[in-house]
């Protein structure tokens, strides 16, 4: 990609532009880049417009979204770029569409906020009705299963709390 100025950009070369947006060609990019920034996500248009104008002679690493009919990708583009002697700046580099990964992410966040709170709920009351049994005089056989339900109920408790730990940490 070319940088010449204020919304003045353009791809020498793109391969295979499809990959991103199915009515991308080569042809349509070659002179005009603007038909490739019609497709950002409006809430990201600026930060990649940007990141283009303050990357001279550095590496340009930047994720956005490219929307289309009916769906979104996630992009990252990943470049070097370089100042040529009229002032344009020169990206080189690659685009990589990330959406199966971000998707899949996203399912398995999902996936384990779902289970460390369904989990959660079902242990507190197993502890409520521990807690609540070790109260009324009972028999030492049902001491010994009150005890070994305490037991579990706190192995639960920090295998959940370490997976709520881990989810936490892949939000960040």
């Amino acid at each position: 990609m070319k940088f010449r100025g204020l919304n003045n950009y353009s791809f020498d070369f793109i391969d295979k532009p499809e990959r991103l947006h199915p009515t991308l060609t080569e042809e349509i990019l070659k002179n005009d880049a603007k038909p490739f920034f019609n497709y950002i996500h409006s809430d990201d248009i600026d930060d990649v417009k940007n990141h283009l104008r303050s990357t001279k002679n550095e590496v340009l690493n930047i994720d956005f979204r490219l929307t289309g009919s009916r769906s979104v990708r996630y992009v990252s583009c990943k470049a070097i770029s370089s100042e040529n002697e009229d002032g344009s700046v020169f990206f080189k580099g690659c685009f990589e569409d990330n959406t199966i990964r971000i998707n899949q992410k996203q399912i398995l966040n999902k996936i384990l906020f779902d289970f460390t709170h369904s989990i959660s709920n079902k242990l507190d009351n197993i502890i409520s009705l521990t807690d609540n049994l070790n109260c009324k005089p009972e028999d030492t056989s049902s001491k010994q299963i009150i005890e070994e339900i305490k037991g579990s109920s706190a192995e639960l408790a920090a295998y959940l709390k370490e997976a709520s730990e881990e989810y936490r940490t892949l939000q960040a």
